[in-house]
């Protein structure tokens, strides 16, 4: 997998692929789609980028809005072993970068997503305890990174 700077081709084809459990993480938390969301996301971050199959596939797009970082994806993002672990790699590469010019990334996870959360863990985010949140007050995880 490569990440490269996302193009808005790149954003909306993710955007019109998103796995379920991001958009449902999307409607729970924000109240709106995961496409919407996407959408605004990447319009409001200072940095994004796209993360694309080795044949220009996008799988999924990252970014920075002030402190949050943020990622949402396709089911290719990690739909085999070696998918998985690029991405552990690229996403613990993407974060040890973007923590030079931030002192801490954050954002909010949903706690039943647990190949999210076990993906922050490996890449060194702390946990918090799971607490309700947004407009369905479904159970979500604060999960955050200092320098």
């Amino acid at each position: 997998m490569k990440w490269r700077p996302a193009e808005q081709l790149m954003v909306e084809y993710v955007a019109l692929n998103l796995r379920r459990s991001d958009d449902l993480e999307c409607r729970y938390a924000y109240g709106i789609g995961g496409t919407q969301a996407l959408l605004e996301a990447w319009m409001a971050s200072r940095v994004v980028h796209c993360i694309c199959a080795d044949n220009g596939e996008p799988l999924g797009v990252a970014g920075l809005n002030g402190s949050v970082i943020w990622l949402l994806g396709t089911d290719g993002l990690t739909a085999t072993p070696q998918r998985r672990a690029a991405l552990a790699v690229g996403g613990r590469r993407w974060t040890d970068m973007l923590l030079e010019e931030s002192p801490l990334l954050e954002n909010w996870v949903l706690a039943a997503n647990v190949e999210s959360v076990r993906w922050l863990r490996s890449m060194g985010f702390k946990i918090a305890t799971p607490e309700p949140m947004g407009p369905s007050c479904q159970l979500f995880r604060h999960v955050w990174r200092e320098r």
